[in-house]
């Protein structure tokens, strides 16, 4: 068995998931809520029995004909078959089933970004790759839309603290132009209100104590970068010398990145750039039509420019959310009760989830993961060191680590953290446990543990 099929009904609409095995149902009602177009927050049943989030779906698939799931802005039955088709543990696709026309998309394990890779009605499933890669007329159109751009000089008129937003498939995208002091030009796209989400987590990390390198490798975005040759990787090199792009100089190459929490910035494939040609298309409206209206958007205090060229609507906009959210993750009720009755030891640990920073697992999506890890305050010795995997959420490994730990060596006195996002992770387990949890400026001991540690995994292990 290598996955499931699940066909998707409500009152309105059907969707078919193509999913792997082994995630939790917290990782099925999020591709869930992303497929149904639901607020998120939903909850399991299957024949009267409540479902647990962290359940891995595995214990319940093969004997449940039918499952529910009830979310805060609508419910929707589910039926489920394993398959022994080959589905790669990185992706989920959804394929909407009803309606006038037929999407097909893939949609991140991580959870935190959809990216559509067709939108033609004549596309079978089985042309789904994990990867593939965009055709040689596909990245022309996409760099030529680059050229217009640059000749717009969209930095002249906007600043990295400026959101355009424009609808695209789907959702709505969100947009950042870099380069208003004449150096570093690009552009950021983040997809849907999780992708903004991450945009505002690079943006405020530095006034909110939060690692601004934790930050660059949790975000999901694409960029795009006006920079030098000698930053490029070796197939975006020989693809701008093939453009007849090359030589253009200082801070005159453009390249594109995808940014993946869990992974290295990596090239784009055919899905992205298909899906970035389209944003370019928007952008450059966007933008000429901010000039042709005399438009002066006011930025500040949460307000966005929007523009939505079918509907020609070109606005100023309130954002989607206040600024960035830290949603603090719900202990669930066999972790709180595997926790009574151990052992309370009287120890004081510094808890920490940072990123290695470099790319561990070449490939064409190099794996980067984190470290979670804590230290004996009174020993200086680390008691905890763990690898994060890239196709699982962070929250929730940090999270199962730390319990896990506990379960073997008992409930410590105290628990220090430095970042309002780790704190988040593990704050209703310490609440659930009667730890005490505090957040500090500096974790001492940890900071000199943390440099050994990526000096060791630098080293390949030695």
């Amino acid at each position: 068995m290598a996955g499931y099929r699940i066909e998707i009904n409500s009152e309105d609409k059907g969707r078919v998931l193509k999913i792997p095995c082994g995630i939790t149902f917290i990782q099925l009602g999020a591709l869930i809520d992303i497929a149904m177009g639901y607020e998120g927050g939903g909850t399991f049943a299957a024949e009267d029995d409540d479902i647990i989030g962290m359940a891995d779906i595995d214990e319940y698939m093969d004997d449940r004909d039918v499952i529910t799931y009830d979310s805060k802005s609508g419910s929707c039955t589910l039926k489920c078959t394993a398959t022994d088709e080959n589905y790669d543990k990185n992706f989920a696709v959804c394929e909407e089933v009803s309606g006038d026309h037929s999407n097909k998309f893939v949609i991140s394990s991580n959870l935190k970004n959809v990216m559509f890779v067709r939108k033609d009605n004549d596309i079978e499933h089985d042309d789904f790759t994990v990867w593939e890669d965009a055709e040689f007329e596909e990245w022309k159109r996409l760099y030529e839309l680059g050229e217009e751009i640059a000749e717009e000089k969209l930095w002249d008129t906007f600043t990295d603290t400026d959101i355009i937003s424009v609808p695209t498939q789907g959702d709505n995208a969100y947009i950042t132009v870099m380069g208003s002091e004449g150096i570093n030009r690009g552009i950021a796209v983040f997809f849907g209100e999780e992708g903004l989400n991450d945009y505002f987590l690079v943006r405020m990390s530095g006034s909110l104590g939060i690692d601004s390198d934790y930050a660059m490798f949790s975000q999901n975005c694409i960029t795009a970068n006006w920079g030098n040759e000698k930053d490029m990787l070796p197939d975006q090199l020989r693809r701008i010398k093939k453009l007849d792009m090359d030589g253009r100089g200082e801070n005159g190459s453009l390249y594109f990145m995808s940014f993946e929490d869990g992974y290295f910035p990596y090239d784009l494939d055919r899905g992205q750039v298909i899906w970035m040609t389209e944003i370019f298309e928007r952008l450059l409206d966007a933008a000429r039509e901010y000039k042709a209206r005399n438009l002066s958007v006011g930025f500040d205090n949460g307000i966005m420019y929007f523009a939505d060229r079918e509907n020609g609507i070109y606005e100023e906009r309130k954002w989607p959310m206040p600024g960035l959210m830290i949603r603090e993750l719900v202990c669930p009720e066999e972790a709180a009760g595997m926790l009574q009755g151990l052992n309370r030891t009287g120890q004081v640990l510094e808890f920490d989830v940072f990123p290695t920073g470099m790319p561990i697992r070449m490939d064409t999506k190099p794996e980067s993961p984190k470290i979670i890890a804590a230290v004996n305050v009174s020993d200086k010795r680390i008691v905890l060191s763990e690898l994060t995997a890239p196709d699982k959420i962070t929250d929730i490994q940090a999270f199962e680590a730390l319990a896990k730990w506990m379960s073997m060596n008992g409930i410590p006195k105290r628990i220090k953290v430095s970042s309002p996002v780790v704190e988040s992770m593990i704050a209703d387990l310490c609440r659930r446990a009667d730890i005490d949890l505090r957040r500090v400026d500096t974790l001492v001991n940890l900071g000199t543990v943390k440099q050994n540690l990526l000096q060791y995994i630098r080293n390949g292990g030695r």
